[in-house]
């Protein structure tokens, strides 16, 4: 009783029309979809250490280090913020 309770901040405050995991694990592939209308290009920060393969609507993304991090994705005027968190 009388304890404090906070729930995680949500990374997608805004709904996005790309669905996929806000927190994910190093070294995990991940696939992220685009559920708009729109059509445009997968964007994904070239100074990262990210894999990743452009599937049309959709995109599958590895973060490559053990460490944590944070990046944008983006479809056309559609962006994703993902976390990466520990390995451990």
């Amino acid at each position: 009783v009388g304890g404090l309770i906070v729930e995680p901040a949500d990374p997608e405050p805004i709904r996005s029309l790309i669905k996929g995991e806000n927190y994910i694990k190093p070294r995990r592939e991940y696939v992220y979809t685009y559920q708009g209308l729109e059509s445009s290009k997968w964007e994904v920060p070239a100074d990262l250490p990210v894999d990743w393969t452009d599937n049309g609507k959709s995109i599958t993304l590895k973060w490559l280090p053990t460490y944590s991090g944070q990046f944008t994705i983006k479809y056309g005027t559609q962006e994703k913020n993902i976390i990466v968190e520990s390995l451990f």
